[in-house]
């Protein structure tokens, strides 16, 4: 079984690596709770206008995405990285 991780390009390479991380350790986890990748593209397309459908109760990948977003925070801390940042530029793509 493979997997291919396609991403939005921020157009800072290290916010890309912070995307690619995220949604590798999400699926990791989600995958390993039995959650399918039908499951997740089903509910984010339902909740599409949400910025964070993962923060959604309920979400089958919840506990996945809240551990991406912790592992994500780590990275930027032990590098000096505003966290802050990186989200502002999240928002504005």
């Amino acid at each position: 079984e493979g997997l291919e991780i396609t991403i939005a390009n921020t157009g800072k390479r290290f916010y890309n690596d912070l995307l690619a991380v995220h949604a590798l350790v999400e699926w990791i986890v989600s995958r390993e709770k039995g959650v399918t990748i039908e499951q997740i593209d089903s509910w984010d397309l339902v909740h599409n206008d949400e910025d964070e459908p993962g923060d959604i109760p309920g979400a089958p990948y919840q506990d996945g995405h809240c551990l991406a977003i912790a592992v994500e925070r780590q990275i930027c801390a032990c590098l000096g990285v505003s966290w802050m940042e990186f989200e502002k530029r999240l928002k504005e793509d």
